[in-house]
C-alpha cells in the first residue's frame, strides 16, 4: 500500500499535471494525471497509409503506465480508427469496451471525448488530414458483440434467428455421439509409435446405438507429417473411417487435431501461429467439399509459441489482462481465415483456454479479465470472432468427476470441483453449465460439447443418482437452446478410465444418444426415415415405396402375420444407408472385411479365406476349424479401417 503523502486522512493522493510529451503536437491533449494513470484525449482520422481521409471523431483515452506517460497519440489514434473501419465500431450498435497495447504492459480503455475537445475537430482537421497516419501494428480491438438483453430472451423471433441464421435451420441438439480415440495414442511419438485406429465395427455399433456424430481425435503428426505442408498426408485408415461415417453411415466427423497433454506441438516442437493457420488450409483443402465433416480447431489448446514465449498458452493461468485469450482469438482467427480462404464452408468449433471447461468457459469468477460488466471475463474476446460464412459454434468440455478431467469415476462435480475449497464463487457443472448457458445467450452463439462424461465407480456406488444426474444435465442443454449437441467421452482407449467399447459398454445408456442422436425404428415400425431399427436382431425392410419396416427376418411375397387388409407384398429390400453388408461368425470375410457381431474383427488365415473371431494369435491352429484344414493361421487383421503399429 503506498503511503499517504498529501491532504487530510483519506484525502487520495493526486499527481500534478505532467508537460505534453514531446512529438505529439495538437493531436492529443493531457486531460489530468493521477497516480501512475494519464488520461489523454485524441483526435481520429480514418487515414490508411498515409492517404488523406474524413475525420473520424476523438475519443477519451486513459493508460495505466508502469513509468511516465508515453506519447501514443497518432499511432494510438489509428490504430483506434483503422480497427474501428475494420469492425465496425462505428455501426450503431457496436462500440469498443477495450484496447489493449500488446508490446509493453499498458492496459487501455476507451470513453467518450469531451464537449471541448470535440469542438477542436474542425480546428485541427485539415492538419490531421496532412500529416502521415503510423500503422498501427502493435495493437488489437477487442469489441464485444452487439448482445442480447436479458428481456429479450424469451423473444421467440430471437430464439427462431439463432436456430435458423447460422446453422443452415438445423434445430437443437442434431449433432451427438461419441470420442473416437485410437489415432490420438501414444502421443509422444508423433506420427508412429503404438496407436489403432477404430475398428469399422466398434463405428457401426455406435452408429446402431444412436451415434450420428464422431469426434475423431488424431495427432497433428498422424495428419500432417511437414509442418506447414500444403498438403495432408494423413496415415491409414482416417481417410477410411471418414468415408465410412460420412458416406455409408448418413453421419458427420469432428475432425479433432488433438496431442493431449503436449498441446500445440508438431514432432516436440511448439508451434507458432503460423504453422496453426497452414494446419487448417491443409484440412480444409481435403475436407472442404465434405459439409458432414465439422472442423474442431484443437483439443483444449495450450502450449505453443507466442510472443518469444516457449509453451506460452497456460491452461491454469489467470489471464487477469486478457492478453493470452487475446492470442489465442487471433490464432483461432486465423485458422477461422485460412478455412474459409479456401472457400471451405464446413461447420468450425471453436474451443477456449482453461481446457474448454464449460464450467470455466465465462470466467468462472476466477479467471480472466475484467471487461464489460464481469470482474473475470474467461474466455468472452472469443465472441468477437468474425466468421464470413457464419458458421461457427463454441466447443466446451465437461466431466463430472471432481477434477473435471475424466480421469476419476464418480460425479461429484455436478455439485461442486476438488479445487474449490470453499472459494467464494467457485461452482461445480450445473451451475457452471448455466453460466455458459447465459453466456451464449447473451452473445447470441451456439455451443457444441465435444467431451463429456460421468464415469460409474467400480462397485457402482451411486450410479443411479450420477445416471439421473446426467439425464438431467442433458436436459438442460437440450432445452437451452443454444447447444447443437456433444460427444460422449470415450471409445478406442481399453486403459482408459470409464472406456465404451461394443466389448465394454459400460453405462453408454446414460449418455440418451437415441433420445437426442439418430433414433432408430423400433419393430414393426415405419422405419424409412431412420433407417435402423433399436432392435439389433431387426433390420429395417422395405414393403413397398409407401412402407418399411423393422423385423428380425422378412420373406418376399405376402407375409402372413399381418392382418388381412394390409397383406401385400414385400420386397424384403434392406433400407439402410449405404453400408456393405458385413459377415457372420461361420462365413468368410475376405471380401467384406467387416463383422456382423461387433464383439468380432475379420482375421485373414491363408490367401481367400478370413472369419471374423474375438481374438487371433500368428502361427497357432485354430480348434474350431476343420481337422482337415488345420494350419497355421496368418492373422492379418482385415478390418476395412486398418489397425497399425509402427516403429
Amino acid at each position: 500500500m503506498e503511503p499517504n503523502t498529501g491532504g487530510g486522512a483519506g484525502t487520495p493522493r493526486r499527481a500534478p499535471p505532467l508537460p505534453m510529451p514531446r512529438g505529439c503536437g495538437d493531436a492529443e491533449s493531457l486531460l489530468r494525471a493521477e497516480g501512475d494513470s494519464r488520461e489523454y484525449e485524441f483526435l481520429i482520422d480514418a487515414r490508411a497509409n498515409g492517404a488523406p481521409g474524413p475525420l473520424l471523431g476523438a475519443a477519451t483515452v486513459r493508460q495505466r503506465l508502469p513509468g511516465g506517460p508515453v506519447c501514443a497519440s497518432l499511432s494510438l489514434a489509428a490504430a483506434l480508427c483503422l480497427a474501428a473501419l475494420a469492425f465496425g465500431l462505428v455501426a450503431p450498435r457496436g462500440r469498443a469496451v477495450a484496447v489493449r497495447r500488446v508490446l509493453g504492459l499498458q492496459d487501455v480503455t476507451v470513453g467518450k471525448p469531451s464537449h471541448a475537445f470535440s469542438q477542436a475537430l474542425q480546428a485541427t482537421e485539415q492538419k490531421t488530414k496532412e500529416e502521415p497516419a503510423p500503422a498501427p501494428a502493435h495493437f488489437d480491438v477487442f469489441l464485444e458483440p452487439s448482445p442480447w438483453h436479458e428481456n429479450d430472451l424469451e423473444d421467440e423471433a430471437v430464439k427462431r434467428r439463432m436456430s435458423a441464421e447460422a446453422y443452415r435451420g438445423r434445430d437443437g441438439m442434431w449433432c451427438v455421439g461419441i470420442n473416437l480415440l485410437g489415432f490420438s495414442l501414444d502421443a509422444p511419438r508423433g506420427r508412429y509409435g503404438r496407436y489403432a485406429g477404430p475398428s469399422l465395427s466398434d463405428v457401426r455399433y455406435f452408429h446402431h446405438a444412436g451415434a450420428n456424430c464422431f469426434r475423431l481425435a488424431v495427432t497433428w503428426e498422424r495428419l500432417q507429417s511437414k509442418l506447414g505442408a500444403e498438403d495432408l498426408d494423413p496415415v491409414p485408415g482416417i481417410d477410411e473411417i471418414v468415408e465410412l461415417i460420412t458416406a455409408e453411415l448418413g453421419g458427420h466427423v469432428i475432425m479433432d487435431p488433438h496431442n493431449g497433454e503436449f498441446g500445440l506441438q508438431h514432432n516436440g516442437l511448439n508451434v507458432v501461429r503460423s504453422d496453426f493457420s497452414k494446419l487448417w488450409a491443409a484440412i480444409a483443402k481435403k475436407w472442404g467439399r465434405n459439409d458432414k465433416v465439422i472442423f474442431g480447431l484443437y483439443n483444449e489448446p495450450h502450449g505453443g509459441f507466442e510472443s518469444g514465449v516457449e509453451r506460452y498458452f497456460d491452461r491454469d493461468a489467470e489471464d487477469s489482462d486478457g492478453s493470452m485469450v487475446e492470442f489465442w482469438r487471433q490464432w483461432a482467427q486465423a485458422a477461422i481465415d485460412a478455412i474459409r480462404g479456401t472457400g471451405a464452408g464446413n461447420l468450425i468449433l471453436v474451443p477456449g483456454l482453461h481446457r474448454s471447461n464449460s464450467a470455466d468457459w465465462s470466467g468462472a469468477h476466477r479467471w480472466g479479465e475484467s471487461l464489460a460488466d464481469s470482474d473475470h471475463a474467461g474466455n468472452s474476446r472469443l465472441a468477437a470472432l468474425r466468421d464470413p460464412a457464419q458458421h461457427l459454434a463454441y466447443d466446451v468440455h465437461q466431466h463430472m468427476d471432481p477434477t473435471f478431467t475424466g480421469a476419476r469415476a464418480g460425479c461429484a462435480g455436478h455439485a461442486a470441483r476438488a479445487s474449490c475449497r470453499g472459494e467464494a464463487g467457485c461452482s461445480g457443472a450445473d451451475e457452471g453449465l448455466e453460466q455458459t448457458i447465459a453466456w451464449a445467450r447473451r452473445y447470441s452463439k451456439r455451443l457444441m460439447m465435444t467431451e463429456l462424461s460421468s464415469i460409474p465407480d467400480a462397485n457402482a456406488t451411486g450410479a443411479g443418482a450420477c445416471a439421473t444426474r446426467l439425464s438431467g444435465f442433458l436436459q438442460r442443454m437440450n432445452e437451452s437452446g443454444v447447444f447443437i449437441g456433444y460427444q460422449a467421452w470415450q471409445s478406442g482407449c481399453e486403459f482408459c478410465p470409464g472406456d465404451l467399447t461394443p466389448r465394454r459398454p459400460g453405462n453408454l445408456d446414460w449418455y440418451r444418444l437415441h433420445d437426442f442422436g439418430r433414433p432408430c425404428s423400433e419393430d414393426l415400425e415405419d422405419c424409412r426415415s431412420t433407417r435402423c431399427c433399436r432392435n439389433p436382431a431387426s433390420r429395417c425392410y422395405e414393403k413397398d415405396a409407401g412402407w418399411a419396416a423393422c423385423k428380425p427376418e422378412c420373406k418376399r411375397g405376402i407375409d402372413r402375420s399381418e392382418e388381412k387388409k394390409y397383406r401385400t407384398n414385400w420386397t424384403c429390400a434392406v433400407v439402410a444407408y449405404a453400408a456393405p453388408v458385413c459377415s457372420d461368425e461361420t462365413d468368410d470375410c475376405s471380401k467384406t472385411r467387416c463383422c456382423n457381431d461387433p464383439s468380432r474383427q475379420c482375421y485373414k488365415k491363408e490367401d481367400g479365406w478370413a472369419v471374423c473371431r474375438t481374438t487371433c494369435v500368428a502361427g497357432e491352429l485354430w480348434d474350431k476349424d476343420d481337422p482337415a484344414h488345420q494350419i497355421p493361421w496368418n492373422c492379418t487383421l482385415l478390418s476395412r479401417s486398418t489397425r497399425i503399429q509402427l516403429k
